[in-house]
């Protein structure tokens, strides 16, 4: 009996250390799902979400009143006739507002907590850029990668051609040194393509929040057909912009911290209700004998006390000048953030065209003309009429412009990403909305 515990333990600790050894399943994720899953597992935003329960924090006492005070005094004269008179009180002390200042600071507690949020959105935006800059990358390093691996193949085959010539003495060992000169620069090519890859996927796991072994493999499909020409971003787009409604929620901050400082200038009042009784030496009349004589008597009061500060000297007049100069420059700001991301994404949208019919002519002109070139040379070479050594160069220039033309196409991807950055048309749903459905997946 002892023996079987025995093994069972041993297994079950086996099969424990194993599951903690070995790696998580390698993930597959596109642009779109990578995008969404650094919204929702990013450590940097996740920390950055709890700026927003900060706020909301301080929404909860935000306006209160202030607590009241309890005011105990007490007097003896012991130090002077001792003659046993003595006074003591007990009060309570209420401060009341006599401006709209409780009210503006509950504005601003509430203007805060939608200032935190516009900023987790805004900061979800450049995440999502960042992700898609990444794809940008490896969307080309693999065209590259594809494309010189073909070219290696077409290398080796043109090397294995030159050697049967010159076994035949039909040509020059040569033309095989270039070749293979030029098959060892495109391996060079491939491993430095190989390890700028590795290095966009460590990045990418950094913005998703993986594990740095965490396998994960790229789904390079596009998400749809670039489109031929940008939309234009008008005026009446600036406000649905995370930035642009940042840059207001600033100017409305400060518009209600210009009204704190008026409302400031009037202290809050004071009013007190307090309880009185002392012992003091007063001439009192005997009721037997109707003398007066000196005695202690006790006295009892109940009062109310009222404190009103008067601005006289201080009226907070330089705290209001500068709220209001720093509500303009605010404003200023919000304009030249306007004109910023319409002439950027103008800019943007023109150069996208340009390159957009970049493309469209060098396929026409350059690319198609050459595969052209190319199909004449192999009919050419099928009937005798030019040599094996023409193809083999014709089919590496091919190869050599669709490199260029995959570059060009790259180029193109990268200022469509960096538009609909500048844009705000990167951003997906809100990473709060879309939590609970990406729970399962991630």
């Amino acid at each position: 009996m002892f023996k079987i515990t025995f093994v069972l333990i041993t297994a079950a600790c086996a099969a424990v250390l194993h599951a903690q050894e070995s790696p998580p399943p390698t993930i597959t994720v596109d642009r779109a799902s990578a995008i969404h899953r650094a919204l929702y597992g990013n450590r940097d935003l996740l920390a950055a979400r709890y700026t927003v329960q900060q706020a909301q924090g301080r929404t909860i006492d935000a306006g209160s009143w202030q607590n009241p005070n309890l005011n105990l005094t007490g007097a003896s004269d012991f130090a002077f006739a001792n003659e046993g008179e003595y006074a003591w009180s007990v009060g309570l002390e209420q401060r009341f507002p006599v401006t709209d200042r409780l009210r503006r600071l509950r504005n601003i507690a509430s203007l805060e907590v939608q200032l935190a949020e516009l900023e987790i959105r805004d900061a979800e935006r450049r995440l999502a850029y960042g992700v898609e800059q990444i794809f940008d990358t490896l969307e080309l390093i693999d065209a590259e990668l594809a494309l010189h691996r073909e070219q290696i193949a077409l290398n080796q085959t043109f090397a294995d051609f030159l050697q049967k010539k010159i076994e035949r003495a039909e040509a020059s060992s040569l033309d095989l040194g270039q070749t293979k000169v030029a098959q060892a620069a495109l391996k060079q090519k491939i491993l430095r393509l190989q390890r700028e890859r590795t290095g966009q996927l460590v990045h990418l796991r950094e913005l998703l929040g993986l594990e740095l072994h965490q396998g994960i493999e790229i789904d390079a499909t596009p998400d749809a057909t670039p489109p031929h020409a940008l939309p234009e971003f008008n005026r009446s787009d600036l406000p649905d912009h995370p930035a642009y409604q940042l840059r207001l929620q600033l100017v409305e901050i400060a518009t209600e911290q210009t009204a704190l400082a008026q409302a400031e200038r009037w202290q809050d009042i004071a009013v007190e209700i307090f309880y009185e009784q002392g012992l003091s030496n007063n001439a009192l009349e005997d009721p037997s004998t109707n003398n007066l004589y000196l005695g202690g008597e006790k006295e009892q009061f109940i009062g109310v006390g009222l404190s009103i500060p008067l601005p006289l000297h201080n009226q907070n007049r330089g705290e209001v000048i500068s709220r209001r100069a720093k509500e303009r420059q605010l404003e200023a700001e919000v304009g030249a953030l306007g004109f910023r991301l319409q002439n950027e994404a103008a800019e943007l949208r023109e150069e996208y065209a340009e390159v957009e019919e970049q493309i469209h002519d060098y396929e026409q002109a350059v690319l198609n003309q050459a595969t052209d070139n190319l199909r004449q040379l192999e009919d050419a070479y099928a009937v005798g009429q030019v040599d094996l050594t023409s193809v083999f160069r014709a089919q590496e220039r091919v190869l050599d412009l669709r490199v260029d033309f995959a570059m060009l196409q790259a180029e193109r991807r990268e200022i469509l990403s960096q538009w609909r950055f500048e844009t705000a048309a990167n951003l997906p749903e809100s990473a709060i909305e879309v939590k609970e459905a990406d729970h399962e997946t991630l």
